[in-house]
Parts: structure tokens; C-alpha cells; sequence
């Protein structure tokens, strides 16, 4: 395996494959992972600022307290990946997919996560809102069909047009509707919340 930066930098050179490889605790600041299959890789405690992971399969990755600030991951696959408290201040990443996956107490402030998937999701505790750049979590349009946000923390995030159901678990006190989200039920028909 060969992984270098988005200008060739090499940053690591071994025998094997990149998917299932253990990369626990390296420096991959810059990475270039796109359009890798990283499937049942071993991140967790890496450094992957401003990696680019996009179009990437991490489904089943652990990433747990990886540290992603500004990483790149447009449409990439995140699916049942242990994410927790993995850092993605500042991420990008629209149409994402999380399906599945533990964010349980995940930064994600700032980050612009548009169109992505949290259909089943954990993210329990997770911290949304501004960052240090008073930049907003965006969430708009996302799904989070069936997800756990019970006792996230954070104000300002935004999540017009973002969709829920009845299995959706909110912390107490919010307002879905009153915070722009739509209740669909599983063929993505617009219902009306019990």
C-alpha cells in the first residue's frame, strides 16, 4: 500500500492492502484515500486533517477518536463504522453515508454535511452547532430516519429540509418541525408526527 498526499507527498509505504489494514495512531494529515476501499480498516487515533476520503468505502472502519478536522469526504461510505469520538470539525461532506454508524460523542461542529445518511445511526452526545470560525453544523436535506440524537450538545445547527420518522430519538425539548425537518415514513412519504 501506498498512501501519499493530494500533491504526491509520500506519507506511507508497506506490503498489503489498504482495506482491513491497521493504521491505528498514524499521521495522515492531507491524505489522498479517494475512491480507496477502506473497509474494516483500523483508523482510530490517526490524524487525518484535511484528508481527502472522498468516494472512499470505510464501512465497518474504526475510526474511533480519529482526529478528521477539514477532512473531504464527499459520498463517501461510512456505513456501521465506529466513529466515536472522532473529531470532524470543519468536515465536508455531502451525500456522506453514516447508515448505521456510531458518532456517539463525535465533534461535528461546523461541519457541512448536506444530503448525507444517518438512517440508523448513533449519534448520542454528538456536539453540533459553531465552531471556532462560528461556523454552523449544516445538516440540511439529511436523514435521520431511525437515528439515536438523544443528548447532543450545541446550538446553531441547521437542519432545514432534513428528514426523521417515528423512530427518530431527539433530545428532550427539540423541536424537529420547528427546526425545519420533514417526518417521512420508509417509501418517503411526508407524514404527520404522532
Amino acid at each position: 500500500m501506498r498512501i501519499t498526499t493530494n500533491s504526491g507527498q509520500l506519507l506511507l509505504e508497506r506490503d498489503g492492502e489498504l482495506a482491513g489494514a491497521d493504521l491505528s495512531g498514524l499521521q495522515l494529515l492531507s491524505a489522498y484515500f479517494k475512491d480507496s476501499s477502506l473497509r474494516a480498516t483500523n483508523l482510530s487515533g490517526s490524524f487525518l486533517n484535511s484528508a481527502d476520503l472522498s468516494d472512499a468505502d470505510l464501512s465497518n472502519a474504526c475510526l474511533a477518536g480519529a482526529v478528521m478536522e477539514g477532512v473531504l469526504c464527499l459520498d463517501a461510505y461510512f456505513d456501521e463504522a465506529d466513529l466515536r469520538e472522532a473529531d470532524l470539525n470543519g468536515a465536508f461532506g455531502f451525500r456522506a453515508s453514516f447508515r448505521g454508524a456510531d458518532l456517539s460523542g463525535s465533534i461535528l461542529r461546523g461541519a457541512h454535511l448536506e444530503e448525507a445518511d444517518f438512517t440508523g445511526a448513533t449519534l448520542e452526545g454528538v456536539k453540533l452547532g459553531r465552531d471556532q470560525l462560528n461556523g454552523s453544523t449544516v445538516l440540511r436535506r439529511a436523514d435521520f430516519r431511525g437515528a439515536n440524537l438523544r443528548g447532543w450538545i450545541g446550538e446553531g445547527a441547521i437542519f432545514e429540509g432534513a428528514t426523521y420518522d417515528v423512530r427518530t430519538c431527539f433530545p428532550q425539548g427539540f423541536d424537529p418541525k420547528a427546526n425545519g425537518m420533514i417526518c417521512r415514513n420508509d417509501d418517503g412519504m411526508v407524514v404527520e408526527p404522532e
